[in-house]
């Protein structure tokens, strides 16, 4: 029998093909280009008088087993098939991730409040120098994550979260009870009544709503 692997034809070697392995026979003395050019191409083409008869075409294979008895040679190629607990795993890690985007998605819409998109902060991308994107766009900067006030349209427009609160409203994290106060610029992050703060070293508690006074000037009490 006459075959052909990745365009260079090969005499007296015998095809066994199943499901996922191609056993081989041959007393061809140098076997290695047959093997390489299987696992290349994953196409065995039988041949009869010049023409193909019948072409075997697989899923890359990816192992390969070699006995040799003198001259004879017989190789098994095969394709590793995954356990039953490996497809388990891969199906959980891919359900996993379609989650984490149906999550930042429903984030980015505004469908879940600030508290349970702060318990989460390693599922949203981090920030980096060439972003650009949506106002409203929640992006991690560090540990913190930040939501775009404006939409970034030019890299020059970027600017990092953590020190542009202009440009970016920190979302606090739940397990924080006294986040460190920030200067609020309009009433999108202006703080609430009973909202609390750290600033200058002491614990605040804001006493009125929209509140953009700094902690000791007006509409604050100190926790003591």
């Amino acid at each position: 029998m006459k075959i052909r692997i990745n365009g260079v034809v090969y005499d007296d070697v015998t095809v066994d093909n199943r499901v996922n392995t191609l056993d081989l026979y041959t007393k061809t003395e140098d076997v290695t280009p047959l093997i390489q050019g299987v696992l290349a191409t994953g196409v065995v083409e039988i041949l009869n008088d010049g023409e193909v008869v019948i072409a075997t075409i697989k899923e890359k294979f990816t192992n390969v087993q070699i006995a040799i008895s003198g001259e004879d040679k017989y190789i098994t190629i095969y394709k590793k098939v995954d356990s039953s607990e490996e497809v388990v795993a891969k199906r959980l890690d891919e359900q996993n991730q379609v989650i984490s985007i149906v999550f930042v998605q429903m984030a980015q819409d505004g469908t879940l409040d600030d508290i349970t998109i702060s318990e989460h902060p390693t599922l949203f991308p981090e920030w980096d120098e060439n972003w650009t994107g949506k106002a409203g766009t929640i992006l991690r900067d560090g540990d913190t994550l930040y939501r775009s006030i404006h939409e970034i349209t030019t890299v020059a427009q970027n600017t990092k979260p953590s020190e542009t609160p202009s440009m970016w409203t920190r979302i606090a994290d739940p397990n924080e009870e006294y986040p460190e106060w920030v200067q609020p610029i309009g009433a999108h992050d202006a703080y609430a009544s009973g909202d609390t703060v750290s600033h200058n070293g002491k614990k605040w508690v804001s006493t009125v709503d929209d509140n953009i006074w700094q902690p000791g000037v007006y509409g604050w009490e100190e926790v003591l």
